[in-house]
């Protein structure tokens, strides 16, 4: 009886501890990613970027301390997403005026749900490919490799990761980081 009792217990133990849900989890988080077998990609392709990426928020008058932390999170970001696709392998260009690239690199981070913006919406207008498989709630990062003239992606992905505004702000770097790399994970050259 008082191993019975013992093994109820653990077992309750494990089981509160398996439904727990910390927001703010990395292994709760939802990632997407799509690859298109009839668009490759491969080391040799060149990539630049299409657009320079964003995070997009609802805040109409932002704090001067939230401007800073937008600019530094968006940097953050955008270094994160070139050093993953470079470190893969792929030729990825930082170098201005390459539109002509066959593929370029999309990316956008949605930080509020109570935005609006009309670049946003003309990207995905642009792009419809890109808001398929996709939750654009708050926290929502979207990478893609298009092919701007087919207007069709070689590869997307979107991950959610919202971030508690009091965490320290190096635990949010290092979550972001972490989240970038974890979205770019199945990004692989077909070659």
């Amino acid at each position: 009886m008082k191993y019975l009792l013992l093994l109820i217990t653990l077992l309750s133990f494990f089981m509160g501890l398996g439904c727990s849900h910390n927001p703010n989890d990395l292994k709760e988080k939802r990632v997407v990613a799509v690859s298109n077998p009839q668009i490759p990609i491969s080391r040799q392709t060149e990539l630049t970027w299409y657009a320079d990426f964003k995070i997009y928020t609802g805040t109409q008058s932002p704090t001067e301390l939230q401007k800073s932390e937008k600019s530094e999170f968006t940097q953050l970001i955008k270094h994160k997403i070139e050093q993953e696709i470079i470190g893969k392998g792929f030729n990825f260009s930082l170098a201005p005026g390459l539109e002509e690239t066959q593929y370029q690199v999309v990316a956008l981070a949605v930080a509020d749900d109570n935005f609006t913006s009309s670049e946003y919406l003309e990207l995905f207008q642009l792009f419809p490919e890109l808001s398929s498989d996709s939750d654009l709630k708050q926290g929502t990062l979207i990478v893609a490799i298009v092919d701007p003239i087919q207007r069709k992606a070689a590869w997307r992905g979107s991950i959610q990761l919202y971030l508690e505004p009091s965490l320290d702000k190096n635990i949010r770097k290092k979550r972001i980081s972490t989240s970038v790399a974890k979205l770019l994970k199945s990004l692989k050259p077909n070659d």
